[in-house]
């Protein structure tokens, strides 16, 4: 497979920033930053794709909730690309900024209900532990191409074809990674 240089990423809008709204204001404030979206996707993970892309919490106490609330409604899945720079680097700088203004509930958590919280016995335990799952409305992948299989499970032949003359670089990858899939 060919290595895509990091002018691309992947964000997924979660379910929770859909039911509020929030994609026509992320896609406005994603283009001031100067980051294009090539691609877009509202789709429906399955419990299995939102694993694979959150592979490395695997072993997170929060993981299958996270599995979970993934698969719980559409979200929106975006590629993304800038003209210079690292595309993830301003994806989760915008992300992160996004935490800190869009988040609707935050707990605020002394030694003791850390304490609690790890053992399994906080009195708001599910609460608690579902507002980290959803720590932000948005996911930003560490690896795009790592993620490449999921996304040619996501989008289409037809999805991809579009690529191909307005942008052949990620044309080939994903039809490659299509392919790859059907084996």
């Amino acid at each position: 497979m060919n290595s895509l240089n990091p002018r691309y990423a992947l964000m997924i809008l979660k379910p929770d920033a859909l039911r509020q709204v929030l994609d026509i204001n992320i896609l406005k404030n994603l283009e001031d930053r100067g980051i294009e979206v090539v691609k877009r996707k509202l789709t429906t993970l399955n419990e299995e794709q939102a694993g694979e892309l959150y592979a490395e919490k695997k072993d997170f106490n929060y993981f299958p909730l996270l599995r979970e609330y993934m698969a719980s409604g559409q979200s929106l899945c975006l590629i993304l690309r800038t003209k210079e720079g690292d595309a993830s680097k301003k994806a989760k700088e915008y992300r992160d900024w996004a935490r800190q203004n869009l988040k609707l509930k935050r707990f605020e958590l002394n030694d003791e209900d850390v304490s609690l919280l790890s053992e399994g016995k906080h009195p708001q335990q599910d609460e608690i532990t579902r507002e980290m799952a959803l720590e932000n409305l948005i996911h930003v992948s560490d690896d795009f191409e790592a993620d490449t299989e999921t996304l040619a499970e996501l989008f289409t032949k037809y999805d991809i074809d579009e690529l191909k003359e307005r942008d052949p670089e990620l044309f080939e990858v994903l039809s490659e990674a299509k392919e790859g899939a059907k084996k």
